[in-house]
């Protein structure tokens, strides 16, 4: 399904962001709030491990860019739209069970997991414009996120990334250990105000420059962005997407 007034990804060729743009919303304890507006130690919706659907608190920034514009991917559901980056990890619904594909894999048919636990089902995909990156990290790793409140569908907080559970894993151990060293590891500079990204997702890209390894299932993703971590330290320039 083309959907009526933007463009297909096959017809445009421009760089795509990565993240959700400014106007993206997220449902805060307090009710639907723009993605540019959270700040850290905002209790968002979103899903725990064992599928229940609670408040969770944004521990940290990612990666945040105000000023920064591209083409999004738009996905259209019986629910509303959501927008997000090509790359971007959103859940579906594989027979009850939370599976995280690319915002631009999904198909026509495919089943999300809206907020108020029913799923929505994606009708189809096109691009449009955005303006801002945004990556918040919160404990679960993972938001309800749309056009509007009623299109708020499950997403993942990492984008690039074939195991974004293991990943998040990962980070939210390194965070852990930051957190020991430095309580104000999270804050943002002045200078930073408009561009950002964590020191310890910088310190992370230092030692492992990125870019996606394809993956089927979580497990298997697990082994080869461990072979791929192996492959960097051996200067083989493979690289794993962490956001």
């Amino acid at each position: 399904m083309k959907l009526s007034g933007m463009k297909t990804a096959h017809d445009m060729e421009e760089s795509r962001g990565v993240c959700f743009p400014a106007d993206a919303v997220v449902i805060g304890e307090g009710g639907p709030k723009r993605m540019a507006d959270v700040q850290i130690g905002d209790l968002l919706l979103g899903m725990s491990a064992d599928g229940k659907i609670e408040y969770t608190k944004v521990r940290a920034w990612l990666h945040r860019d105000v000023d920064a514009v591209s083409n999004m991917t738009v996905v259209e559901t019986t629910h509303g739209r959501v927008v997000a980056s090509a790359k971007h990890s959103i859940a579906v619904d594989s027979a009850g069970r939370v599976k995280y594909a690319y915002a631009d894999d999904l198909e026509e048919g495919h089943k999300l997991f809206a907020k108020n636990g029913s799923s929505a089902r994606v009708l189809g995909k096109g691009v449009q414009a955005t303006t801002g990156f945004y990556s918040p990290l919160t404990y679960t790793a993972n938001f309800f996120v749309g056009s509007s409140a009623e299109s708020a569908i499950l997403a993942h907080g990492f984008a690039h990334n074939p195991a974004p559970v293991f990943s998040a894993y990962v980070v939210n151990v390194l965070m852990n250990i930051a957190e020991f060293f430095s309580s104000s590891v999270h804050e943002i500079g002045e200078k930073q105000q408009r561009k950002y990204l964590h020191p310890v997702l910088r310190a992370v890209l230092a030692v492992c420059p990125i870019v996606s390894v394809d993956a089927g299932d979580e497990a298997p993703s697990v082994w080869r962005w461990l072979q791929a971590l192996r492959g960097a330290s051996e200067n083989r320039g493979v690289q794993v997407n962490i956001v």
